[in-house]
């Protein structure tokens, strides 16, 4: 389920954001969105999901990627 969101995560801020700038928005550091986006297993499912909501995702689509890992 994490790779998953860290997938989902990498597609959406490439097509809209420089890593930087998610961290900025979500008060954090480039190389943590850098772990997030790669997978990273020390990264919180928490972390990713307010980074996904961060790129302007819907709870929905969150529920789409992770109901897609089966």
């Amino acid at each position: 389920m994490k790779l998953a969101l860290s997938h989902s995560l990498k597609e959406r801020r490439q097509s809209l954001m420089a890593q930087s700038e998610l961290a900025e928005r979500i008060h954090s550091s480039q190389p943590r969105i850098a772990n997030a986006e790669n997978g990273d297993v020390f990264v919180s499912i928490e972390l990713l999901i307010r980074t996904i909501l961060a790129t302007g995702a819907s709870p929905q689509d969150i529920g789409q990627v992770i109901a897609s890992v089966g």
